[in-house]
């Protein structure tokens, strides 16, 4: 949280700087235009690399209060920021899931609210955590203007790749689908750790 927060917070005031920089400097030098230019790209390039990296890390809450919780306590969180209502079922006490996959799902989880609140125009979203034929589902619904299929497939979502990634790596899958007008649904499915029962 610190590192995105302070650094993200700090990289994001610079760049604030330099837009103003560049509607204060005169057309006519150009060279320093095309330096303030340059130096507002490596920002924006550093400031995705802190946003990757905080991503990466494991948060504290996971170890503390365990998946499911974490998972309540975040949409708690996001609905009372957003206003966007939220609704969370579960299925599953304890998950059986390494700490890399928890923090994956958890992520995810994250990152698609992010993504409801900045693009979706939604006023709802349910989350459903359950087991299915060995897998873990998770599952996050919103009633919005519903995802397009050049976004979902397009290039420019660092979150959405960022997502996909996460997920392959854990042999994992992951589905987005989107109804115009009506929503958008993302699935992951993670495999569970299948724990040897004690003779």
């Amino acid at each position: 949280r610190e590192v995105h927060d302070e650094l993200g917070q700090a990289l994001t005031g610079l760049n604030m700087d330099l837009a103003w920089l560049q509607k204060h400097t005169v057309s006519k030098q150009r060279g320093l235009l095309q330096k303030l230019r340059d130096m507002s790209d490596l920002v924006d390039t550093t400031i995705q690399g802190v946003r990757r990296i905080a991503t990466e890390l494991r948060p504290g809450m996971l170890d503390d209060l365990g998946l499911v919780p974490a998972m309540e306590w975040q949409l708690q969180e996001f609905q009372r920021r957003s206003g966007i209502r939220c609704r969370f079922t579960s299925s599953l006490e304890e998950v059986a899931l390494d700490d890399e996959e928890t923090t994956v799902a958890f992520r995810i989880l994250q990152e698609a609210l992010t993504n409801v609140s900045r693009h979706a125009e939604a006023t709802r979203v349910e989350v459903s955590l359950d087991e299915d034929q060995g897998y873990m589902r998770l599952r996050i619904q919103d009633n919005g203007r519903g995802i397009t299929e050049s976004e979902v497939n397009g290039s420019k979502s660092f979150g959405l790749m960022g997502m996909r990634e996460r997920v392959l790596l854990r042999s994992g899958d992951l589905n987005i689908q989107g109804t115009p007008g009506r929503g958008t649904t993302l699935m992951i499915r993670l495999p569970l750790t299948h724990q040897e029962e004690a003779p």
